[in-house]
C-alpha cells in the first residue's frame, strides 16, 4: 500500500501527545526531542518498508549515536540567538516539530519552493503545525 506525503503527516500528527510524554519525562527533554526526530526518518513516502511507528520509534530513541557531539551543540546552543532548521521528509515535519519547541530561540523552518518527491514544502509545514513553533522560510 502506497501512502502520500498528506496521509504521513496526519499519521506523524497522531502520535505527538505521545511523543511529548517521552520528552517531557526525559531526564534531558532537548535530546531525546533530537532522538525523536532522528527516529521520525522512517517516515518516508518513498522507502516502501512495513514499519511500526512506535515500537520503532522507542527502539531508535534507545539507541547509541555513533558519533555523539550534543554536548557541543548544547553548549553552541546556548549562545545562539536564531536557529536555521533545515525540513526534509513532509512525514517526518510533524516529528520537527518536538526539538524546534526544545531549542530555546527563534527557528526559521526551511523546505523546499515546490514539492520535490517526498520533501517538505510549504503547505505540508503547515499542514504539520510548524507555523506554530518557527518562522517558515522557503528556499
Amino acid at each position: 500500500m502506497k501512502i502520500n506525503k498528506y496521509e504521513s503527516i496526519r499519521d506523524s500528527l497522531t502520535f505527538y501527545p505521545l511523543l511529548k510524554v517521552l520528552v517531557n519525562n526525559s531526564d534531558n527533554k532537548l535530546l531525546m526531542a533530537i532522538r525523536i526526530t532522528i527516529a521520525g526518518n522512517i517516515i518516508d513516502v518513498v522507502v516502501n518498508k512495513k514499519f511500526d511507528l512506535i515500537e520503532d520509534v522507542m527502539k531508535i530513541t534507545k539507541q547509541g549515536f555513533a558519533i555523539n557531539d550534543f554536548n557541543s551543540f548544547e553548549k553552541q546552543l546556548s549562545s545562539a540567538k536564531n536557529i536555521l532548521y533545515i525540513g526534509d521528509n513532509a512525514g517526518k515535519s510533524a516529528f520537527d516539530k518536538i526539538p524546534i519547541e526544545e531549542l530555546g530561540a527563534p527557528v526559521a523552518y526551511v523546505v523546499r519552493e515546490i514539492p520535490v518527491i517526498n520533501n517538505v514544502n510549504y503547505e505540508d509545514a503547515l499542514n504539520s503545525g510548524l507555523w506554530d513553533v518557527a518562522k517558515i522560510n522557503l528556499n
